[in-house]
């Protein structure tokens, strides 16, 4: 850490967000030095839909990744979650080879409340660590929220309604999304592309729902 660095930490310091100690890490800002080396420094073979090759992800949601999460999307605090990208594709060097990284979409009306879209700040939060495109190939329909359903109404909600924008895809695809719960997001984006011609496709999430 440079004593820019320092200087910075000492005129504004944080509170940590999982354990509430000052957060005086520079680039992170909102996590103190122990939890930032609590981070996961590489992803996990996690349950998946079978029409994805391999899904990934840094740890369980219920933890530490769940409140960083949270903080991001509901806090929208998108300096965070670009963090949260740039450590999951650190975090994914050497696992996949790919031709292109495609962001899971939330709906445009809850873009436009949110303010921003997780899985394509994510995405490129990734492309910047692998040095990968990303391709914002796929447009999304409103559906039900899953915050605050249990496993097992989760997978009750109708699959939500994704398609591909027309043009050119590669064949080689990683989708980026930042929980994956039930695996049903997953899996539609997946059905979509296969039905385009997309031949493999892996996935990349920070935190994965434990059943």
């Amino acid at each position: 850490m440079t004593l820019l660095d320092e200087a910075f930490n000492l005129a504004m310091p944080g509170q940590c967000l999982v354990c509430g100690s000052p957060a005086l890490t520079f680039r992170w800002r909102v996590l103190c030095r122990p939890c930032v080396a609590a981070l996961p420094d590489t992803v996990i073979r996690v349950p998946g839909p079978a029409s994805i090759i391999e899904t990934f992800a840094l740890g369980p949601h219920d933890g530490n990744l769940g409140v960083l999460v949270r903080a991001a999307k509901y806090g929208r605090n998108i300096a965070l979650i670009d963090r949260l990208g740039a450590h999951l594709g650190a975090a994914l060097l050497g696992r996949v080879d790919v031709d292109a990284i495609v962001p899971v979409p939330i709906p445009r009306r809850r873009r436009w409340k949110r303010g921003f879209d997780q899985g394509e700040r994510l995405a490129r939060g990734v492309a910047a660590s692998t040095g990968v495109e990303v391709m914002c190939l796929m447009r999304r329909r409103g559906g039900q929220t899953q915050v605050g359903k249990t496993s097992a109404e989760r997978r009750k909600l109708p699959v939500c309604a994704l398609s591909v924008r027309p043009g050119q895809l590669p064949n080689r695809v990683l989708l980026v999304d930042d929980v994956c719960t039930t695996g049903s997001t997953l899996h539609a984006a997946a059905r979509a592309l296969h039905r385009r011609g997309v031949a493999h496709i892996w996935a990349l999430t920070v935190s994965h729902q434990e059943s």
